[in-house]
């Protein structure tokens, strides 16, 4: 798909300054950072979206979720696609520290990420930022909450109410 590519206002060191400030301030584990427009937005990551399994052995997972008659078909179409029996018994015997990094390889792909905080870019020559955060009262949508600065000192005092109670209290 090509699309055009969009310039942004948002220069790279406030977004860097916004990681920053969420790697230093906030409790927040998975999170990430997009430029949109004349905004920063900062999404946090949600429950994932589906199972992922204990360090356990994925074939047999697989194939216990399969109904009867139908896992052993399963099996020789798994064999064909990872390169061969000797290639999906390799795959079995992976030690306990690939199979759990694996595992959070397949986590990390599961999580669902939703916007919650946002910093508007007011006054593009002095970098001014207004902040707002999503509000779900009936529609989710963006509300301001009052406060305004360089992105730098915005992103060190609310980054810290992410996913707390008190980031209700912002308004």
């Amino acid at each position: 798909m090509v699309r055009k590519v969009q310039t942004s206002p948002i220069l790279k060191a406030e977004l860097q300054a916004v990681e920053r400030a969420m790697n230093k301030y906030s409790d927040v584990e998975h999170f990430k950072v997009y430029p949109k427009k004349n905004t920063i937005e900062i999404h946090i990551a949600t429950r994932s979206n589906g199972f992922v399994p204990i360090a356990v052995d994925p074939v047999a997972v697989l194939i216990s979720m399969a109904p009867k008659g139908i896992a052993q078909g399963l099996l020789k179409q798994l064999e064909e696609q990872v390169g061969g029996k000797a290639a999906l018994n390799k795959l079995r015997k992976q030690t306990k520290k690939e199979k759990e990094a694996a595992r959070k390889v397949a986590f990390l792909k599961l999580l669902q990420y939703t916007p919650e905080l946002r910093f508007v870019l007011e006054d593009p020559k002095e970098r001014i930022f207004v902040a707002e955060r999503m509000c779900y009262r009936s529609d989710a949508d963006w509300m301001m909450i009052g406060y305004a600065g360089k992105v730098e000192e915005l992103a060190k005092e609310l980054v810290v109410h992410l996913d707390k109670k008190s980031f209700f209290d912002l308004y």
